[in-house]
């Protein structure tokens, strides 16, 4: 698997960019935890996601969500589901 991991600016988060075209489903669990972990911020880049991939993928990280409340920016529930949400 051919993923690039490299910080997203200087002290903020990490990008983890696919360059082979693999499904977001089979990176590693436990090192997406760890960057999760150390650095706060994820950006996933070159991953071809819809939103039920996007659930599943969330959904191997926790199962223990909770809905938004609050904040700077407006949200849109996508399908209905509260813990899926678009910045708008």
């Amino acid at each position: 698997m051919n993923i690039k991991i490299q910080p997203i600016s200087d002290g903020i988060g990490q990008e983890i960019i696919n360059l082979d075209h693999v499904s977001i489903l089979e990176l590693d669990k436990q090192e997406v935890i760890s960057l999760f972990k150390s650095n706060g911020i994820l950006l996933f880049r070159g991953f071809d996601v819809d939103t039920g991939i996007f659930k599943e993928f969330t959904n191997l990280l926790s199962i223990d969500f909770i809905n938004y409340a609050g904040g700077a920016f407006s949200r849109r529930v996508i399908n209905g589901d509260q813990t899926l949400l678009e910045v708008v």
